[in-house]
């Protein structure tokens, strides 16, 4: 009965959002890069608020440096509480995915992924295990407004390629905290399920997708601010 009511929040990562305003980058990675910044995302369950999601953009020596950071807790009728810890960084050079790292403890499971592009592979480990990918993968953190376009992503939280089909849903209007915006909503299916929500500059904006007890997560952006100059030389954290 208790995994009845376990929501598949391992999937609750696989979102990032474009910081501040600012050009999005192309699938061939040739526009700008995007700014220096942060975005702080809501994350609901059924109304309530079960934790909060942050992305921090930096730009360090040549590098666009992405990191993931995902706290969630749920109190299932006071039978349990069920934790959630994800801790990841992207480093891109010239628009290409260069190194994956991760770090996430999904209620005292611990998974570890590490890669590093070699030629046109990303190769490196899972858990101990190896790994060796194509190097033109997307990770499914799905701030990359190229994500739309891929029929295959990299699973951040395993190393492993998902399969995806991606329907165009057209434009939407969100109210948000930031104010009222008309955004591009798409809709991914297959190994990867989401409901994706983009605004006009890139950002992703919002995303929806069914927990196993059929409720709806939705996960919203709240604000975004710039980051502190201690960030860009923060080491991935550790402490899940």
């Amino acid at each position: 009965m208790i995994r009845a009511f376990r929501p598949r929040l391992a999937a609750l990562l696989l979102l990032v959002g474009l910081a501040t305003i600012g050009p999005a980058l192309s699938a061939t990675g040739e526009s700008p890069l995007p700014p220096e910044g942060r975005l702080t995302y809501d994350v609901l369950r059924r109304g309530d608020r079960i934790g909060t999601q942050t992305i921090e953009f930096v730009h360090r020596d040549g590098r666009l440096v992405v990191r993931n950071h995902v706290d969630i807790k749920i109190d299932v009728l006071f039978l349990f509480t069920y934790r959630f810890r994800h801790d990841s960084e992207e480093q891109w050079v010239d628009g290409r995915l260069v190194a994956l790292t991760s770090r996430t403890n999904d209620d005292g499971k611990k998974r570890a992924v590490e890669l590093r592009r070699v030629d046109d592979r990303l190769r490196g480990t899972y858990n101990g295990k190896a790994r060796d990918l194509p190097a033109t993968l997307l990770p499914a953190s799905l701030w990359h407004p190229g994500t739309v376009r891929q029929s295959l992503l990299l699973d951040p939280i395993k190393g492993r390629s998902r399969r995806i089909s991606v329907t165009d849903k057209g434009e939407e209007r969100l109210d948000l905290p930031e104010g009222a915006i008309t955004a591009h909503r798409y809709a991914i299916t297959g190994q990867v399920e989401r409901e994706l929500w983009y605004g006009p500059d890139g950002r992703l904006l919002q995303m929806r997708f069914s927990a196993k007890d059929d409720s709806k997560i939705t996960v919203i952006l709240r604000s975004s601010s710039p980051i502190e100059s201690h960030a860009a030389t923060a080491p991935l954290s550790s402490g899940t």
